[in-house]
C-alpha cells in the first residue's frame, strides 16, 4: 500500500522572519526637577506686649467744704384725733355753759396758769369734786329752812343767790363726755346739766 505523501512545511515566500526579540523599553525619562518641599514654619503669633503698671502720683486735692445739708420739708401740720379715737363718741362737739359772772375771771386765771381748755377744767373739777364727796352738797347746797317741824326748804336768799348775772362761756368736749355728764345729773338729781357743771366748778375754783 502506498504511503501517503509527506507535505512540506509552508515557506514563507516573501515573508521576512524576525527573530523573536523583545522589544527594547526605553528607560523612563527622569521626571523634571520639582522643587524640594520646604518644611513650613508655624506662624508664631507675636506675644502681647506685657503692660507695665505705671506708678500713678496721688494729687492731694485741697477738701471742698462740705455741703450743707438741706433742711427737711416741713409739711404743714394737720389737725389729728385725739389719741384713742376709735369712734364718733370720740368727736369733739362744742357747747356753752352759764356761769356766774364772779366765776368768768377765776375760770379764766386758772385757764392761764394750768394750761388746759375750759372743757379740760370742767372735767377736772367734777372728778375732783366727786373724789372728795363734795359734789353732791355743791348741787344741793345745805341752806334750807325747815327740817323739824316743817319741811325742808331751800332758802330764798340761797336760791336768790344762784340766779344772779351769769355769762356763758363757751367749751369742748368729746360726745363720750357729754354721755358721762348726762348720767351724773340722773344720779345726783341735778335740775340741769348746766347746773351741775356750775356746781362743780365753784367747788373747785372757789
Amino acid at each position: 500500500m502506498n504511503a501517503a505523501p509527506r507535505r512540506k512545511p509552508p515557506t514563507n515566500s516573501g515573508l521576512v522572519l524576525t527573530p523573536n526579540v523583545e522589544p527594547i523599553r526605553s528607560a523612563p525619562l527622569p521626571a523634571e526637577d520639582e522643587p524640594t518641599p520646604q518644611p513650613v514654619e508655624a506662624e508664631i503669633s507675636p506675644e502681647p506686649p506685657t503692660l507695665q503698671a505705671v506708678p500713678t502720683t496721688v494729687v492731694d486735692e485741697p477738701a471742698s467744704a462740705p455741703k450743707a445739708a438741706k433742711a427737711p420739708r416741713r409739711r404743714a401740720a394737720r389737725p389729728t384725733p385725739d389719741e384713742g379715737t376709735k369712734g364718733p363718741e370720740d368727736r369733739i362737739r362744742p357747747s356753752n355753759v352759764h356761769v356766774p359772772t364772779t366765776l368768768v375771771d377765776l375760770l379764766e386765771a386758772k385757764r392761764q396758769t394750768s394750761g388746759l381748755t375750759t372743757g379740760e377744767l370742767i372735767l377736772v373739777a367734777i372728778e375732783e369734786t366727786v373724789s372728795k364727796g363734795k359734789l353732791e352738797e355743791l348741787i344741793h347746797p345745805g341752806k334750807t329752812v325747815g327740817g323739824t317741824l316743817f319741811a325742808a326748804r331751800p332758802s330764798n336768799r340761797a336760791a336768790a343767790h344762784e340766779a344772779g348775772h351769769k355769762a356763758p362761756v363757751n367749751y369742748r368736749l368729746r360726745e363720750g363726755d357729754y354721755v358721762v355728764l348726762d348720767e351724773l345729773v340722773a344720779q345726783y338729781k341735778a335740775p340741769s346739766r348746766n347746773h351741775l357743771i356750775v356746781a362743780a366748778l365753784k367747788g373747785y375754783l372757789g
